[in-house]
């Protein structure tokens, strides 16, 4: 990674854990089980980033190359927790669907300033290995945003339903 490559992570750690608490606020915020659930499965896989994000931080300001960095844990970079695929909504919407719809749109776009994020850094940087640290972070990204737009879609519906009843 080149000079800049400590303040690159630097700066995602200091996005990642602005996220981390919204995930853990949302998730105290929620009254549906459901949504309460995704919000701790986002801040548990938040959790699992910082902290190799840091571990790889403290090595590159230590002086260690960026490939030495990213291999010295390689085996916690691995898919998010997912949910199942029937884990939808009630077919009418829990009377604070309308409160988590509001919450799920907050989190979409602070999960789209992590994507963000990582997008423009892995334009910008050259270093291989820094590219596939980069590359797996932002394939942990779109991964969030995957699930929290089809959580939000189900949301709107069951708001929708709701209102039209």
């Amino acid at each position: 990674m080149d000079a800049g490559g400590a303040d690159i992570l630097c700066r995602g750690l200091e996005l990642e854990r602005k996220v981390l608490d919204f995930y853990i606020d949302a998730q105290a915020r929620c009254s549906n089980e459901f949504c309460s659930n995704v919000f701790s499965l986002l801040a548990q896989d938040k959790l699992r980033l910082i902290t190799r994000l840091a571990e790889v931080h403290a090595a590159v300001c230590q002086g260690m190359s960026m490939k030495n960095a990213c291999s010295l844990a390689d085996d916690d970079l691995q898919d998010p927790a997912g949910l199942p695929a029937d884990a939808g909504l009630e077919p009418k919407a829990p009377p604070s669907a309308g409160r988590e719809a509001e919450l799920l749109d907050l989190a979409l776009r602070e999960q789209r300033s992590c994507l963000d994020f990582f997008e423009n850094e892995l334009r910008r940087v050259k270093d291989p290995d820094a590219r596939s640290f980069l590359g797996q972070a932002l394939k942990d990204e779109q991964e969030h945003l995957v699930l929290l737009s089809d959580m939000h879609r189900r949301y709107e519906q069951a708001v929708e339903l709701s209102n039209a009843s």
